[in-house]
């Protein structure tokens, strides 16, 4: 089993717990995630494995927009990100 594989994918799940502890403390999100609503954003396939990282607040924005809107912001923000780390 590659090492750097598997400590990629555990720097990323402790980035995203890391994450949703500064947005509770910063009140961008109101109430503790639900077990489930948290798996899904551990393993939301946009970002489980090489990121982009992103915070459980933009998740949840995210997740609650109609389809048409989330890809055409997804595609905005990759764009964006492509641009910047060039």
């Amino acid at each position: 089993m590659c090492v750097v594989c598997k400590s990629g994918a555990q720097m990323i799940l402790a980035m995203k717990l890391i994450s949703l502890a500064f947005d509770l403390d910063s009140s961008a999100v109101r109430d503790t995630p639900s077990l489930c609503h948290y798996g899904g954003y551990l393993f939301h396939v946009g970002s489980v494995l090489f990121g982009p990282w992103i915070s459980y607040h933009d998740y949840l924005s995210g997740v609650s927009q109609p389809a048409e809107r989330v890809f055409v912001s997804f595609f905005l923000l990759q764009a964006i990100s492509l641009i910047y780390n060039e």
